[in-house]
């Protein structure tokens, strides 16, 4: 999140409840917004982004031949029905936890028929007053995965998570300039039980690809 401006002040806002909730201000621009907003997807297809990904874990298991991988991701999609006008307000970003408003429900595609599917849990819903919402949500990604030994034991196996919402043409995926760059990937434990997380890849599909050996080096 280093560099994103206010959406890295936003990351910190549970930290401070009354911080997070605007108070009274905050209280009556939910309501407000509450009154008028229509949660329909009907022949609507959303632009979600993919802001940031960050793979916090990896559980690799190759008797069973799965892997698993726990992190963090931030989506962005623009919804002009929560739009406000920042200076009849005073607010310019606030957060969602008590209203329903539209989200991406996102589950795994490829999670085959292990006994963890994979899931999403959302952490954090917030927008700023153009109508931008920001959704920071953890994930546990589990596939199956033949995994490669013909050059072991210098291997590399690249693992793909899919993802997709559970709506039909409800959502097209998007990724940000920033996570193509890799400005916005980042791994905090990069050794997983003899591997090395050496690249994470975010496109139409999601791949993480593991080495070991001399790329352990």
């Amino acid at each position: 999140m280093s560099g994103m401006g206010s959406r890295g002040m936003m990351a910190n806002c549970r930290r401070s409840c009354h911080s997070c909730q605007g108070g009274d201000k905050a209280w009556k621009l939910r309501t407000h917004i509450q009154a008028n907003y229509q949660n329909t997807t009907d022949n609507i297809t959303r632009i979600v982004r993919v802001e940031s990904v960050r793979i916090n874990n990896v559980e690799i298991d190759e008797k069973k031949q799965n892997v698993k991988a726990f992190g963090r991701m931030v989506l962005s999609w623009n919804d002009t029905n929560i739009a406000w006008d920042k200076n009849q307000w005073g607010l310019s970003w606030l957060n969602f936890y008590w209203i329903q408003i539209w989200t991406p429900q996102i589950v795994q595609l490829n999670g085959g028929s292990t006994s963890n599917p994979g899931q999403v849990t959302s952490k954090v819903l917030a927008a700023n007053y153009t109508g931008q919402v920001y959704l920071w949500a953890d994930f546990s990604f589990s596939t199956p995965f033949k995994f490669q030994y013909e050059d072991y034991p210098n291997d590399m196996q690249k693992v793909c998570f899919k993802f997709d919402d559970k709506r039909l043409l409800a959502v097209h995926f998007t990724v940000s300039d920033g996570v193509r760059n890799k400005e916005r990937e980042a791994t905090t434990d990069p050794f997983v039980s003899g591997w090395k997380i050496v690249d994470v890849d975010v496109n139409v599909s999601a791949f993480l690809t593991l080495a070991r050996g001399k790329n352990l080096q």
